[in-house]
Order: C-alpha cells, then sequence, then structure tokens
C-alpha cells in the first residue's frame, strides 16, 4: 500500500462512526475536513532552510534527555 493510500485509508471514518453505533462517554465533534497533522508538521518542515536542520544532532532520538537538561 503506498503513502497516498494509507492517508485515505486512515482519514475514511468507519461505517460504525457514520452510524452513530460507537458508544462514546464523552462527545467531541471531529472534523472529517480538518487536513491530518502530519501533512501540517511537513509543511511547516519544509520552510525550515537546509543550513538550520543541519544543525540537528545526528543522534538527538537517542540522546534527547542529554540535550534537553
Amino acid at each position: 500500500m503506498n503513502e497516498s493510500a494509507m492517508v485515505q485509508q486512515i482519514n475514511q471514518p468507519n461505517q460504525e462512526e457514520i452510524n452513530g453505533k460507537v458508544e462514546n462517554t464523552e462527545t467531541i465533534p471531529y472534523d472529517y475536513e480538518a487536513r491530518p497533522i502530519w501533512e501540517i508538521v511537513v509543511e511547516i518542515g519544509k520552510q525550515i532552510p537546509d543550513e538550520e536542520l543541519d544543525k540537528i544532532p545526528t543522534d538527538l532520538a537517542r540522546n534527547f534527555d542529554s540535550y534537553c537538561s
């Protein structure tokens, strides 16, 4: 399955949600037209110059705590 198909599948509400058969203790409105957060993150990330991205340590994920303390 390619990325586009996966995004489309994730964005599709399941039939139970459409029919209102999912019981929720809270009613939280969901906007099915809203852009997925990962698309927004990618768009913002494209605005970061390569020179700045080169400053990110290659071991940041592994040693996150040491960089944040």
